[in-house]
């Protein structure tokens, strides 16, 4: 039996498994990181690798496709998706295979459908009553934060979606490009597939008017001026990819290419995410990442860039409250799931009493809580625009739940802040609507699995309007809801620092795993210490900025500078002084240190800012 037969046999079971655990992948398309970009026969040019240029050919690879030349980050430009009449699995096995003896590729990938959040089977989904119109914008406080701000349609935020009903009335004039901005077609026509974005997006911009200014709608959101781009996670169609049968037009979802596009090309300040590919934890999920391990490699380096642009990725938590893994995971979903990059905001929701639970009659319902949860929104029977239907309904409003309804509540709510501060970067923006939350009644219910609280979109952006600077403003965080505020300055007596943005590691994996580690105390081999600064003003640092180090032998009493400055060498003493690279307003930046055994064995408390105010 040929290898080719050995991997068709093999690839049967693998589908039925996979299909029944609920993740499906495109047919016909492989994505690869090639390490070498000439060993692709793209664009004209030759393979320059005859093992790989025969492989595709026993595949009849038809085209291959480079999607991500725009991006910043060099193994996206050269990621390659390869289209085969044949069967997808099959290639992408062969690849792998290849791989492993000639190590030419970064990775190879299959491409997941994407799955919208729509409203859930379990969720009571309704007309609203006169009761519960907009309690969700009183509850977040949206008319005190509309005290301070109306928001600026300048403010580019991106809504990745089935689809939008551009004539709704709440829409008309809210939407910039009237085009679908990923791939330029037009948005669809069919009334089934725009509900569910029209709902997202009328959140976050539905046409808001002061009284007695005439309206064409009948709802505010919390964006009021704020507009949004919108592409259709169903609207990427391969017209040049030719097949078998002449009638058949391959269509598939890239929702990472849209939201990197959003961010790179199209200088997103936020995305707002209420879809998802498959679930970590999932069995499918862990027989794709035993047969492709590199099967993530280009989600990562997407979030990574997007992040690094300064935009704000949010997304929904999900729905479901009774789904524990295999692993012992519940839920998370992927890609952007907060798991493998902190940056990344996740919303889960909360009811009218601020509560978790929410009840239905008798029935009491949770959306999705785990650990990488940042916050809770308002997330039950909140009114919304839907489809008009082509202009048939008399009354396009209906009442939503889910967590897709809470994350563009965040969105739009960060949108506002933009508008008061234009030199947020993402980590700053998600800092301040994390440590501006109200609280969550039954938070204890859940413990480490609903965030900070509740959404408070007013003291998020009054926070936000007080943390501008003018002036170069460089800091680190004494504990997780430090923002840098001078009103608010270190004291010593506050109670014991628990910075996140200072780590130890005992080995130089600190980039990547910033999860603080003992110090092992072994004759020989340093300690590394990790320190993060923040740019939060908006003026450009001019790379002459350092941080110095300094230890402390252990003591209660330890005073400063005299216990750290080595006017005592046996007591403290500077570890070394790093430089600070260009910051660009509201950029931050990991700095490593490493400290020898002398210096080690006496680590205590680490970091302090110079050439910045704290």
């Amino acid at each position: 039996m040929n290898f080719r037969k050995i991997l068709l046999s093999t690839f049967f079971v693998h589908l039925f498994f996979a299909v029944n655990a609920k993740i499906t992948f495109q047919p016909h398309v492989i994505r690869i990181i090639a390490n070498d970009p000439s060993i692709v026969p793209w664009n004209g040019n030759r393979s320059t690798d005859a093992v790989f240029d025969q492989l595709l050919r026993d595949f009849e690879v038809a085209h291959i496709d480079r999607p991500m030349q725009f991006a910043k980050t060099v193994a996206l430009q050269n990621c390659f998706e390869i289209y085969t009449p044949l069967d997808a699995d099959l290639l992408g096995k062969a690849l792998v295979s290849y791989n492993s003896i000639h190590g030419k590729l970064l990775s190879v990938e299959r491409i997941p459908e994407i799955k919208n959040l729509d409203v859930p089977n379990d969720y009571f989904w309704y007309v609203t009553t006169e009761t519960d119109y907009m309690w969700y914008l009183q509850k977040i406080q949206a008319e005190q934060a509309w005290g301070i701000t109306h928001g600026d349609p300048n403010v580019k935020v991106a809504v990745i979606d089935q689809g939008i009903d551009m004539n709704h009335p709440e829409m008309i004039g809210k939407i910039d490009p009237l085009y679908d901005f990923y791939t330029g077609l037009p948005f669809t026509t069919d009334p089934g597939l725009q509900s569910h974005g029209t709902s997202v997006s009328s959140l976050i911009a539905a046409e808001t008017t002061p009284v007695g200014v005439p309206n064409n709608g009948a709802m505010p959101s919390i964006g009021w001026d704020t507009k949004i781009m919108f592409s259709s996670s169903l609207n990427a169609p391969l017209e040049y990819f030719p097949d078998p049968n002449p009638n058949i037009t391959y269509s598939y979802s890239r929702g990472d290419l849209m939201v990197l596009y959003a961010s790179t090309v199209m200088e997103a300040k936020v995305v707002n995410i209420s879809w998802y590919a498959y679930e970590y934890g999932d069995d499918a999920y862990q027989l794709y990442m035993s047969e492709y391990p590199q099967g993530i490699a280009s989600y990562l380096l997407v979030e990574k860039e997007i992040l690094d642009n300064g935009t704000s990725i949010v997304r929904a938590a999900g729905n479901d409250h009774w789904s524990v893994f295999s692993d012992g995971t519940q839920n998370r979903l992927y890609p952007f799931s907060g798991y493998e990059d902190h940056r990344t905001l996740v919303v889960s929701s909360a009811g009218p009493e601020d509560k978790h639970v929410h009840y239905f009659g008798q029935q009491a319902y949770t959306n999705s809580h785990y650990p990488e949860v940042d916050l809770c929104a308002p997330g039950y029977s909140l009114l919304c625009a839907t489809s008009t239907s082509n202009g048939q309904s008399p009354w396009p409003y209906a009442s939503y739940g889910g967590t897709s309804q809470s994350t563009p509540l965040v969105v739009g709510t960060i949108a506002l802040m933009h508008a008061v501060n234009p030199c947020l970067g993402a980590g700053m923006a998600h800092d301040i609507i994390k440590a501006t939350t109200d609280a969550v009644v039954d938070a204890a219910d859940f413990p480490g699995a609903v965030g900070t609280g509740r959404l408070n979109s007013y003291e998020a952006v009054l926070a936000a309007q007080n943390a501008i600077s003018q002036t170069l403003d460089l800091f680190i965080k004494d504990r997780p809801e430090d923002l840098g505020n001078e009103m608010y300055p270190y004291h010593w007596q506050a109670p014991r620092d628990e910075s996140p943005d200072i780590w130890v590691r005992n080995q130089p994996d600190g980039f990547t795993n910033t999860i603080n580690q003992e110090p092992e105390y072994n004759s020989g081999n340093p300690v590394y210490v990790y320190v993060r600064v923040h740019n939060k003003s908006c003026v450009t640092s001019t790379g002459n900025e350092t941080v110095r180090l300094y230890w402390t032998k252990a003591s209660s009493m330890t005073s400063w500078p005299e216990n750290w400055d080595g006017s005592q060498p046996t007591i403290g003493n500077v570890v070394g002084t790093v430089p600070i690279p260009v910051l660009e307003p509201g950029e931050e930046t990991v700095l490593q240190f490493y400290l020898e055994h002398s210096e080690s064995k006496y680590l205590q408390q680490l970091g302090k800012l110079f050439n910045g105010p704290h």
